[in-house]
């Protein structure tokens, strides 16, 4: 493990990516945290330069780099606090550009919310879980015009644009760059970096949770869609998941791929459970559950380290490219 302080302006202006997993909850900050964060923000201009508040820790992993893309983080904890603060740094350079100070509009949008020159989910700095990431585009591309919302992303927007409107007033351009200046170098997030990513099964009872998590770059592998990612509750389900994904987008010749591999301890599929999983001491089959709308079942009774290297070797007999598709234990 890796762990030092960074501050905001170090964390957004890096050339990296931080992305909140399906797995984690949906943004939850309501008006007291909001109102709390402000206050240390404004607080922070009141004080001496040399001051600096420290938020809550920042714990993130690393994905596995694509070389020429941007590089990933997921974050593991403090995504409430650093989707909030682009948030912030998104309603100040609004009311930057009310102020006609586009110039100085362009450099927070720029140099803090997103990678100017990447395409798609990549061009955020920070990406939200699935659920929040339609608001959060409206709000970094700067369209959430005339929102009245008082909760969620939308809310949080809101409430910061109304409060720096109120704040920069008649001053203009020295109070927008000095609430810049608090809300970014003056505000650090003490950050741990965890390498590697991978959970094994040792650490079940110390972590209180390990799940199965499949990250499908459909453009990898020939298809016109999103990033995808699947985490279900339970690790056969995700396996399940992404089986009757992948036969959906590809249709009847990956269905025929399919049954063509061998069922084994290394590839636990098949058609026909109740031979193929037939537990020769008990006369009946090993559990196993079906992959929804297909012909097929997976074998269930074995270790989430086991099921993560299944769908490496099955992944690999598809002949999908590396990083097609990446399958970790979080």
């Amino acid at each position: 493990m890796e762990a030092h302080v960074k501050t905001v302006r170090e964390i957004l202006h890096s050339g990296d990516q931080f992305l909140v997993p399906f797995f984690q909850r949906h943004y939850s900050w309501r008006k007291e945290n909001w109102q709390r964060l402000l206050d240390d923000i404004v607080a922070l201009t009141e004080e001496s330069d040399e001051t600096k508040h420290f938020l809550g820790p920042l714990v993130c992993t690393p994905f596995h780099p694509v070389p020429g893309e941007v590089i990933s983080y997921q974050l593991i904890d403090g995504q409430q606090r650093l989707a909030t603060l682009t948030v912030v740094l998104a309603a100040l350079r609004d009311i930057a550009k009310l102020n006609a100070l586009e110039s100085l509009g362009e450099e927070i949008h720029e140099d803090y919310l997103i990678h100017r020159r990447a395409q798609g989910l990549k061009r955020f700095k920070v990406l939200p879980r699935l659920g929040d990431r339609r608001d959060y585009e409206t709000i970094i591309e700067g369209s959430p015009v005339g929102t009245t919302m008082t909760i969620g992303l939308l809310g949080a927007y809101s409430f910061f644009k109304r409060e720096w409107k109120r704040l920069v007033s008649n001053e203009g351009e020295a109070a927008v760059r000095r609430y810049l200046v608090a809300a970014t170098a003056r505000l650090s997030e003490p950050g741990e970096l965890f390498e590697p990513v991978e959970v094994e099964e040792g650490e079940v009872e110390r972590r209180g949770r390990v799940k199965l998590l499949i990250r499908i770059r459909w453009s990898k592998l020939g298809k016109a869609l999103p990033d995808e990612e699947i985490c279900e509750k339970k690790s056969t389900a995700t396996m399940a998941a992404f089986l009757s994904r992948i036969i959906r987008v590809f249709g009847e010749p990956m269905a025929e791929s399919l049954t063509r591999v061998p069922v084994s301890r290394n590839y636990p599929l098949s058609t026909n459970p109740a031979v193929d999983f037939l537990n020769s001491v008990q006369g009946k089959p090993f559990q196993h559950a079906p992959v929804s709308d297909t012909g097929f079942y997976v074998f269930t009774n074995t270790s989430n380290t086991e099921k993560r290297d299944h769908l490496r070797r099955l992944t690999k007999l598809l002949d999908f490219p590396p990083d097609g598709v990446e399958v970790l234990l979080v």
